[in-house]
């Protein structure tokens, strides 16, 4: 399952910047809480809880209270966050994917076949 392999690193790399980049906008906070929602990406990893963690310091320490009292559709396209904007943006667009083929994969692990990748 080859294309399983490729779409697990591309969803490892959007989660990294989910929990690495710091939020400074109402938009960058969306895209992680947004992020949390989508719990079937999430099933075997750690990554849930250290979203939410990211989420929370950014939520508790923001970088000044004008740029958070930012509406998300007007900082949606703005630089600001860019990098955790679209993670989440390519995060949610990539589960549908992700999980068909993770599915294919655990039916074939249940059988008993042979890891094919």
């Amino acid at each position: 399952m080859p294309e399983l392999a490729a779409l697990d690193a591309e969803r490892n790399g959007h989660i990294e910047t989910l929990i690495k980049v710091r939020s400074r906008s109402a938009a960058g906070l969306q895209a992680k809480a947004n992020a949390l929602l989508e719990r079937r990406c999430f099933e075997e990893s750690d990554a849930l809880p250290r979203i939410a963690v990211s989420l929370a310091r950014d939520v508790a320490r923001p970088p000044c209270r004008s740029r958070c009292r930012t509406s998300i559709a007007s900082s949606g396209n703005s630089g600001e966050d860019a990098d955790v904007i679209e993670a989440g943006r390519k995060l949610e667009a990539l589960i549908p994917g992700y999980a068909e083929e993770w599915f294919a994969w655990a039916k074939i692990h249940r059988c008993g076949l042979p890891n094919i990748w």
